[in-house]
């Protein structure tokens, strides 16, 4: 990793928390897709995608199972927020 890459990465990691709280306050409302969730949170499609991604990964988001068309015509993935989601949402408001 180059030293801009690590600059540009120490620099996200405060607002990267906070998207993670603004994605997951939206699933706790209801289930979403990326392409959903990109118009609620006001976020860029790459930064919605990595933050979904690395959310699921965590285990703080899951597929459900279902899929809806995306504003582009293309079926995507419905996420919704976890049981470990709901708890790491819950400790990071406080």
């Amino acid at each position: 990793m180059t030293d801009t890459s690590k600059d540009a990465f120490k620099s996200i990691q405060g607002g990267r928390e906070a998207m993670y709280v603004r994605i997951l306050k939206q699933l706790a409302v209801g289930d979403a897709t990326c392409d959903e969730l990109e118009v609620r949170c006001a976020l860029s499609h790459q930064t919605a995608s990595a933050r979904c991604t690395e959310l699921r990964k965590n285990g703080h988001i899951a597929r459900t199972g279902k899929t809806r068309r995306t504003r582009s015509g293309r079926n995507a993935h419905v996420y919704d927020i976890t049981k470990a989601g709901q708890a790491w949402l819950t400790v990071s408001e406080k």
